[in-house]
């Protein structure tokens, strides 16, 4: 049992790559003479920065593709919007207009107008005869 306590005290120690062994390892291995040279430590650094230089890109074009995704979708809900209410107002209008065609009170200020009649008293007059015929 103390055998095993003494080959754990001994378990290498890593850089923060997770694969060089650090200068104060203690394992077997380093300790026969084979721990990385600092040529083996440059280059391991240099791959370590590398991928998370890497990773970093990968996770800013992340970010980036997700802002337009919603920026896009923003977008969409606007037009829809947008159009919904226009839709809605174009509704609105024809339903004014079909009320207006069938409207005898317009047909009569137009004869009236083209009369020579002023608005003032077409409408007047108009108010006069169809109040009468609403009574």
């Amino acid at each position: 049992m103390g055998r095993s306590l003494s080959l754990l005290a001994r378990l290498p120690s890593f850089e923060e790559d997770g694969v060089t062994h650090r200068r104060d390892c203690d394992c077997a291995r380093c300790d026969a003479g084979f721990g990385p040279s600092e040529l083996e430590r440059a280059q391991a650094r240099r791959r370590w920065d590398e991928k998370r230089a890497q990773a970093a890109a990968e996770r800013a074009a992340a970010r980036k593709l997700e802002a337009e995704r919603i920026k896009r979708a923003e977008v969409d809900l606007f037009l829809k919007d947008q159009i919904r209410l226009t839709d809605d107002q174009l509704r609105s209008l024809r339903e004014l207009g079909s009320r207006v065609q069938t409207d005898p009170r317009l047909d009569e200020l137009s004869r009236l107008r083209r009369q020579g009649m002023s608005l003032r008293d077409a409408l007047a007059a108009i108010d006069q005869r169809f109040a009468r015929t609403a009574d």
